[in-house]
């Protein structure tokens, strides 16, 4: 269902658009392939840690030449970092935009006020910098939880020590 409705807003519902729209659009694979996704799929972290994992690898530095899975991945995150920094509504009007100019780069100049290659720059930032700093709030959680465990274990041997001695000591 949703691959229909979305080849009719990229090309059109009459068979003569299809045809000529789909000769004059030249889309990379990660802008169906996501759009597909974002419309089908929800954000979970599964999806979350897929993209964190190539983010952070440095794997979506040159996605516009990205195949399959990956394409989908790249798509998938891009056009939730459109609805999360510029709104829901941004998304058919970039589609939209799209066909009418035939080209992506225009539709995304058109409808958000920046070129791809801004837009792709922001968007990358988006998620280095949501991804680096999980990862550093989780370090801060794996030392505080150290640190408790530590602190509990030298509570208990403290209190054990105690306990054998049959002495109070204080802290």
């Amino acid at each position: 269902m949703e691959l229909q409705v979305l080849t009719e807003m990229l090309f059109g519902n009459r068979i003569r658009d299809k045809v000529a729209n789909s000769t004059l659009i030249s889309l990379p694979e990660w802008y169906m392939l996501g759009l597909i996704a974002y419309y089908s799929k929800d954000w979970d972290f599964e999806i979350e840690n897929e993209i964190k994992d190539a983010v952070l690898s440095g794997k979506f530095e040159d996605f516009n030449h990205m195949e399959g899975k990956d394409a989908e991945i790249v798509g998938f995150s891009i056009w939730h970092y459109i609805e999360k920094v510029h709104g829901k509504e941004a998304i058919p009007n970039i589609v939209h935009l799209t066909r009418v100019s035939k080209s992506a780069d225009s539709g995304f100049l058109f409808a958000l006020g920046m070129s791809f290659y801004d837009f792709s720059y922001d968007w990358i930032e988006f998620y280095n910098k949501k991804f680096i700093e999980d990862e550093k709030n989780r370090n801060k959680i794996d030392n505080k939880k150290s640190i408790l465990q530590l602190t509990k274990w030298d509570s208990i041997k403290f209190i054990y020590t105690t306990q054998k001695h049959k002495s109070i000591k204080e802290f």
